[in-house]
């Protein structure tokens, strides 16, 4: 037995699944943290969202040909884009409206949460179990297209600022 010092420091000893952890660890840090102020690609999804959910829309008579595509685009993008886009800023950004000094921002965001939640569980409910016509798949369907109004024009209010619909002077 040697009682010789090893001079490797104890940061560089750690077994490779460990320090590779570590680092991917720091990169989903970084990663989130970056996403949480990059707002574009998920202000796309919810706009692009939103007109092609307007066309479904009874009130706006539409043939029936772009109706189905409109209603295949916004399932998916629904289902797949808007989780993997929208739904990843928004867990990146919850942090900034926990610790925001900003009242109306806190505010608007705190209802955002509550009508993208409900806008996104009506729209599982309504892609799994569909519009059948009675009266809970009607107030389904009434809470998906409500929630879908205000959401737009309410995330506007909420991020005017980084918006992709304002012009650059």
């Amino acid at each position: 037995m040697s009682t010789r010092q090893s001079t490797v420091p104890a940061s560089d000893t750690l077994p490779a699944p460990m320090a590779l952890k570590q680092r991917y660890q720091a990169w989903i840090s970084s990663y989130m943290t970056r996403l949480a102020y990059e707002n574009k690609t998920a202000e796309w999804v919810v706009i692009v969202l939103f007109f092609s959910g307007l066309l479904l829309w009874d009130a706006i008579p539409v043939d029936w040909a772009i109706a189905r595509w409109s209603l295949i685009f916004h399932l998916l993008a629904g289902l797949i884009v808007f989780p993997l886009t929208t739904g990843l800023f928004w867990v990146a950004h919850r942090r900034l409206m926990l610790t925001s000094d900003k009242g109306v921002l806190r505010k608007t965001g705190a209802f955002l949460d509550a009508i993208i939640g409900t806008c996104f569980v009506s729209g599982l409910v309504l892609t799994f179990l569909g519009e059948t016509g009675n009266l809970p798949s009607n107030l389904t369907a009434d809470a998906h297209w409500l929630s879908g109004l205000i959401l737009g024009p309410l995330m506007l209010v909420h991020a005017w600022r980084y918006s992709v619909l304002r012009f650059k002077k």
